[in-house]
Parts: structure tokens; sequence; C-alpha cells
């Protein structure tokens, strides 16, 4: 695991200051946008706080990159 994968873990723990709901069409753009720094880090905590996205993201990010 690298450092930046361990800082999208210890974002998605922090409590947001708003909820946010992705669009599952939006998922690969911003995801895209997450791997390129494209996202400040209290957007990305609003957005790992959306649940489902975060299981998207962490199976298809970090838990297939372990492998």
């Amino acid at each position: 695991m690298n450092k930046q994968q361990r800082t999208w873990i210890v974002l998605s723990k922090l409590p947001p200051g708003r909820m946010v709901k992705i669009d599952t069409y939006e998922y690969e753009s911003l995801a895209k946008d997450i791997l390129d720094e494209k996202v400040s880090y209290n957007s990305m905590i609003e957005i790992f706080n959306d649940k489902i996205y975060w299981q998207w993201f962490s199976n298809k990010y970090i838990k297939l990159l372990l492998k």
C-alpha cells in the first residue's frame, strides 16, 4: 500500500462537513480526478463518506492494486 492509498483510507474515516451522494455515472470521472490529485482533501472526505462510492473506489483502486 502506498502513501496515497493510506491517505484515501484515512480521509474515508473522517467526518464530513456535509453529506454528498455520488451518482453512478460520475464514478469513473471522479476517480480519475482523485487519482490525478485534482480533488482537495476536504472534498475527498465528503466524497468518501458516500459509503457506496467508497466501497466501489476501494475495491477498484486500493484492494485491486494490493493484489
